[in-house]
Protein backbone atom coordinates (compact mmCIF):
# COMPACT_ATOMS: atom_id res chain seq x y z
CA UNK A 1 0.00 0.00 0.00
CA UNK A 2 1.26 3.45 -0.90
CA UNK A 3 2.12 6.09 1.71
CA UNK A 4 0.66 9.01 -0.28
CA UNK A 5 -2.67 10.25 1.04
CA UNK A 6 -5.66 9.96 -1.30
CA UNK A 7 -6.67 13.52 -2.12
CA UNK A 8 -8.41 13.33 -5.48
CA UNK A 9 -9.28 10.81 -8.17
CA UNK A 10 -9.84 11.00 -11.91
CA UNK A 11 -12.04 8.78 -14.03
CA UNK A 12 -9.70 6.85 -16.34
CA UNK A 13 -12.12 4.38 -17.91
CA UNK A 14 -15.58 2.89 -18.17
CA UNK A 15 -16.53 -0.49 -16.72
CA UNK A 16 -18.55 -2.42 -19.30
CA UNK A 17 -20.51 -5.66 -18.86
CA UNK A 18 -18.84 -8.18 -21.18
CA UNK A 19 -22.10 -9.87 -22.27
CA UNK A 20 -24.42 -7.01 -23.18
CA UNK A 21 -21.93 -4.08 -23.30
CA UNK A 22 -23.91 -2.21 -20.63
CA UNK A 23 -22.00 0.64 -18.97
CA UNK A 24 -21.99 -0.43 -15.30
CA UNK A 25 -19.45 1.92 -13.68
CA UNK A 26 -16.24 3.89 -13.87
CA UNK A 27 -12.63 3.14 -13.04
CA UNK A 28 -10.90 5.90 -11.07
CA UNK A 29 -7.21 6.53 -10.45
CA UNK A 30 -6.28 8.29 -7.23
CA UNK A 31 -3.47 10.86 -7.03
CA UNK A 32 -1.31 8.14 -5.41
CA UNK A 33 -1.77 5.76 -8.37
CA UNK A 34 -4.29 3.40 -6.73
CA UNK A 35 -7.21 2.28 -8.88
CA UNK A 36 -10.78 2.05 -7.60
CA UNK A 37 -13.98 0.85 -9.23
CA UNK A 38 -17.19 2.84 -8.82
CA UNK A 39 -20.30 0.84 -9.66
CA UNK A 40 -23.69 2.25 -10.63
CA UNK A 41 -25.37 -0.71 -8.91
CA UNK A 42 -24.09 -4.01 -7.51
CA UNK A 43 -20.58 -4.99 -8.64
CA UNK A 44 -20.34 -7.32 -11.64
CA UNK A 45 -17.81 -10.09 -12.15
CA UNK A 46 -17.59 -10.46 -15.94
CA UNK A 47 -16.60 -6.99 -17.10
CA UNK A 48 -14.07 -5.23 -19.28
CA UNK A 49 -12.46 -1.84 -18.77
CA UNK A 50 -12.49 0.64 -21.62
CA UNK A 51 -9.76 3.17 -20.85
CA UNK A 52 -10.36 6.75 -21.96
CA UNK A 53 -8.14 7.87 -24.81
CA UNK A 54 -7.16 11.10 -23.04
CA UNK A 55 -3.48 11.49 -22.20
CA UNK A 56 -3.82 11.69 -18.42
CA UNK A 57 -0.31 13.13 -18.03
CA UNK A 58 -1.40 16.24 -19.95
CA UNK A 59 -4.52 16.57 -17.80
CA UNK A 60 -2.44 16.20 -14.62
CA UNK A 61 0.04 18.82 -15.79
CA UNK A 62 -2.77 21.26 -16.53
CA UNK A 63 -4.35 20.61 -13.11
CA UNK A 64 -1.00 21.12 -11.37
CA UNK A 65 -0.47 24.40 -13.23
CA UNK A 66 -3.93 25.60 -12.16
CA UNK A 67 -3.18 24.57 -8.57
CA UNK A 68 0.08 26.57 -8.59
CA UNK A 69 -1.73 29.62 -9.95
CA UNK A 70 -4.38 29.35 -7.25
CA UNK A 71 -1.72 29.01 -4.53
CA UNK A 72 0.10 32.09 -5.85
CA UNK A 73 -3.16 34.05 -5.93
CA UNK A 74 -3.96 33.06 -2.36
CA UNK A 75 -0.46 34.05 -1.24
CA UNK A 76 -0.87 37.49 -2.87
CA UNK A 77 -4.24 37.93 -1.15
CA UNK A 78 -2.79 36.89 2.21
CA UNK A 79 0.13 39.31 1.78
CA UNK A 80 -2.27 42.10 0.87
CA UNK A 81 -4.39 41.44 3.97
CA UNK A 82 -1.31 41.43 6.24
CA UNK A 83 0.08 44.65 4.73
Amino acid sequence: MTQTKKLYAEAVGKIINRHDREHVGYLYEWNNGELQQAWFDLPRTDVVIERFKVDISEVKQAAQAEERQLEQSLERQANWIVA
